[in-house]
C-alpha cells in the first residue's frame, strides 16, 4: 500500500450541486453603459445623489420620469 492510499479524497473545489452564483432574474438584469458629462454637471450629480451610487441616482430619476 502506498502512503497516498490512506488519505481521504479531496472534497473541496470543483463542480458540485448548488455551487456557484445563482442566475439573476431577467427583469433584474442590468447592462453597463457610460455617459460623458462636463465636470460641472458631474459635480452637480455628486451633490444631488448624496450617498447613493451614481447608478442608483440615475435609475431613480429615470424611473420617476417613466411614470409621467
Amino acid at each position: 500500500m502506498q502512503e497516498n492510499d490512506m488519505e481521504p479524497p479531496n472534497t473541496y473545489g470543483g463542480a458540485r450541486a448548488g455551487a456557484g452564483r445563482k442566475p439573476i432574474p431577467p427583469d433584474q438584469k442590468a447592462s453597463h453603459r457610460s455617459i460623458t458629462l462636463p465636470a460641472d454637471l458631474w459635480a452637480k450629480v455628486d451633490r444631488l445623489r448624496g450617498d447613493k451610487s451614481a447608478s442608483a441616482f440615475f435609475a431613480e430619476k429615470v424611473g420617476a420620469m417613466r411614470g409621467k
